[in-house]
């Protein structure tokens, strides 16, 4: 769904999920039925770990980084929004 609202050119693609060794690209999806596809009013990717310096590494605790979202995973998470 994510590339159905930001659809990517070979030159470009800002909604990626993962990052390694430079190269950048979509490991995690969000997939929707038929039925469920008409509701769906906007994905994307939310920038917050693939992208963050190693020295924030999700591994560590730093002190001043535990309370704030990034680098909790090596990807970056998906955002769906539904109308219910």
């Amino acid at each position: 769904m994510v590339h159905h609202f930001h659809p990517c050119t070979a030159q470009q693609c800002d909604q990626y999920t993962y990052r390694y060794k430079g190269e950048k690209g979509s490991l995690d999806y969000a997939l929707a039925s038929a039925s469920l596809k008409g509701r769906v009013l906007d994905a994307q990717t939310w920038a917050i770990n693939a992208d963050e310096p190693l020295v924030l590494g999700y591994k560590d605790n730093l002190p001043g980084t535990t309370a704030l979202p990034w680098r909790s995973s090596d990807h970056n998470p998906v955002i769906i929004d539904i109308q219910l």
